[in-house]
C-alpha cells in the first residue's frame, strides 16, 4: 500500500485498499466513548457480511488484536441482524489507558485482558447497535444488486402464473352460457 497521511482520510483510503471501497462508502461510522475508553471506526452494514471473520479488523491501543471477547462483543452489537453463520465486516479501534488493559496475555499478543471487561463490551455492543439502528437497516449496493435480478425473477413468474389463471378462467363457461 503506498503510504498515507494519519488522519481520517488516509485511514479510509487504506481501509479502501484493503476492504474495498463499498465497505468505505456504505459503511457506519463508529464513534462513541466511555470514561476514558474511546471507540472508533467503521461497522459494515448487515446486508454486508462474509462466511468467516476473516475481514473484523479489530485493534487496541493501534495493536491489531484477534480476541474472543472483542468478537462476542461485536455479534451482540449486531444482535439478530446478521444470518446464521455470517460475520459483519469491521474495522473498530479501541483506545483506552495503557494501565486498563493487559496485552500480555497471548504469546502473539493477539489477544488482550481489559480490567473491566464489561465497560469495554458494554461500549462496543451499545455504539454498534446504536448506529446500525440509526443507519435504519438500509441495504449496501452489494446486497442490492445480488437481490434484484432475483426479484425481478421472481415477479415475472408470478406475472406468468396470473397470466395462466386468467387464460383458465376465460375458458370456464359462466352461468348465463
Amino acid at each position: 500500500l503506498a503510504a498515507q497521511p494519519d488522519n481520517d482520510m488516509g485511514r479510509q483510503a487504506r481501509l479502501a485498499a484493503i476492504i474495498g471501497t463499498s465497505f468505505v462508502r456504505e459503511a457506519v461510522r463508529i464513534e462513541a466513548a466511555r470514561d476514558d475508553v474511546v471507540l472508533h471506526g467503521l461497522a459494515g452494514l448487515p446486508t454486508m457480511n462474509r462466511p468467516t471473520t476473516a475481514q473484523m479488523y479489530l485493534f487496541v491501543n493501534n495493536r491489531p488484536v484477534r480476541d474472543r471477547q472483542i468478537l462476542g462483543a461485536v455479534r451482540a452489537g449486531y444482535q439478530d441482524m446478521l444470518p446464521r453463520g455470517r460475520h459483519p465486516i469491521v474495522t473498530l479501534f479501541i483506545d483506552l489507558p495503557t494501565t486498563e488493559v493487559d496485552v500480555n496475555v497471548h504469546p502473539a499478543k493477539a489477544e488482550v485482558r481489559f480490567r473491566d471487561s464489561a465497560r469495554v463490551r458494554g461500549l462496543i455492543v451499545g455504539a454498534l447497535s446504536s448506529a446500525l439502528r440509526e443507519a435504519g437497516m438500509q441495504a449496501t449496493h452489494e446486497a442490492r444488486s445480488d437481490a434484484l435480478p432475483v426479484f425481478i425473477a421472481e415477479i415475472e413468474l408470478q406475472i406468468e402464473d396470473i397470466d395462466a389463471i386468467l387464460a383458465f378462467a376465460r375458458t370456464l363457461k359462466t352461468p348465463d352460457q
